[in-house]
């Protein structure tokens, strides 16, 4: 099953703090999904100091989003920032990503996806780019453990996911309007 053609939208992807992107490969294979275009963004963002949590020594990641959408938005649809910092959410000790489908903005870490095989590393990215970008386009989590959109807790649970949609988030996506 494959999801249905639309206008096709942007998502600038970007740095975030001292990351490099390198390699887009990961964030268009993700974009590619939604039918969405990934823009490289030159410039990395400033990871906001406010965010960061010194007795967790991590990165408030629901506080990220909220001082990012208060910056100026560029002309993409979309915005997902890139970072290796280590974030984490109020209900986590860790998160591996977090979205905001409001202001249409996404953060994923790849602090804790590494891995000593570069093409794993590289698809566990791509798994949360996915999985974030889900989140920006209406999609909530989803039971089904091997689809991009199930919660993943750990790395493992991330290497369990099936690099696509199952058909059950593919009906979501193409029955909701553009």
């Amino acid at each position: 099953m494959k999801l249905k053609s639309s206008k096709t939208k942007t998502i600038s992807v970007g740095a975030l703090g001292d990351y490099l992107i390198v390699n887009m490969k990961a964030f268009d294979a993700a974009s590619a999904l939604y039918n969405l275009t990934a823009v490289a963004v030159s410039a990395s963002t400033p990871i906001p100091t406010d965010a960061y949590n010194s007795m967790r020594r991590q990165y408030d990641g629901g506080r990220i989003l909220s001082l990012l959408a208060g910056k100026r938005a560029g002309k993409a649809d979309y915005r997902l920032f890139v970072t290796d910092v280590d974030i984490y959410s109020e209900r986590s000790k860790f998160v591996f990503g977090v979205a905001d489908p409001k202001s249409r903005i996404a953060v994923i870490s790849v602090r804790r996806l590494s891995s000593d095989n570069a093409s794993r590393a590289l698809e566990r990215t791509m798994k949360e780019a996915a999985h974030e970008i889900g989140h920006l386009v209406g999609l909530g989590h989803c039971l089904n453990s091997t689809c991009l959109m199930s919660f993943a807790p750990d790395v493992f649970a991330v290497d369990r996911k099936l690099p696509m949609l199952c058909p059950d988030c593919l009906a979501i996506l193409n029955n909701r309007p553009d």
